[in-house]
């Protein structure tokens, strides 16, 4: 291994999927009901970039007779994947929402995106991908692929000058009965 392929750098790109669906292998380009999120991927995404990441939540236990801890349980797990779209065309904006846009003919012709959701919760399969750089070599492919996600993030947006409009992502991670929060998948070759 002539470079240090272990460092890696660049953006993830996001895709989801209704739950349940297949994830493509590494080499492959998502298909088929694989909806990127934003209309040109990570060029769509603010300079934060994408963000996983591991949440746990621990107990320790202190016996009486010690000032310090001898035993430790993790008590909750989560899965965060969190980054700033800035595309507001309508079928982005209905994507992050969970929502589908409508359309009608007009005159004049309009897109709309309902803003009252209601009770239920849309959930997807989310794959974020690497295609470049990975741990194995500058040519090959990692991702992230999460079996059940719904959108936490509360987005804004903010109309102001020279600053372009953002909606706020923030997948959080369900447990799939067998697959847990999925996983991190890099080519070897």
């Amino acid at each position: 291994m002539a470079a240090p392929y272990e460092v890696l750098a660049g953006p993830f790109t996001v895709y989801v999927a209704a739950t349940g669906t297949a994830f493509p292998l590494t080499n492959a380009a998502p298909s088929g009901s694989w909806t990127k999120l934003g209309t040109t991927g990570d060029m769509n995404y603010d300079d934060n970039g994408v963000t996983i990441e591991l949440q746990p939540t621990y107990s320790e236990f202190t016996p009486a007779g010690s000032t310090s801890p001898t035993k430790v349980w993790r008590t909750v797990e989560m899965l965060k994947v969190s980054f700033n779209i800035v595309d507001m065309t309508a079928a982005q904006f209905a994507k992050v929402l969970g929502t589908t846009q409508v359309d009608t003919a007009g005159p004049p012709a309009t897109s709309e995106v309902p803003l009252l959701l209601g009770e239920a919760v849309s959930l997807f399969a989310l794959l974020a991908r690497k295609t470049s750089g990975g741990p194995s070599g500058d040519a090959l492919a990692s991702q992230f692929q999460v079996p059940i996600v719904y959108n936490a993030g509360q987005p804004q947006i903010v109309g102001k000058k020279g600053d372009p409009m953002k909606l706020a992502v923030d997948f959080k991670a369900l447990r799939d009965a067998a697959l847990g929060f999925g996983k991190w998948i890099y080519q070897t070759a």
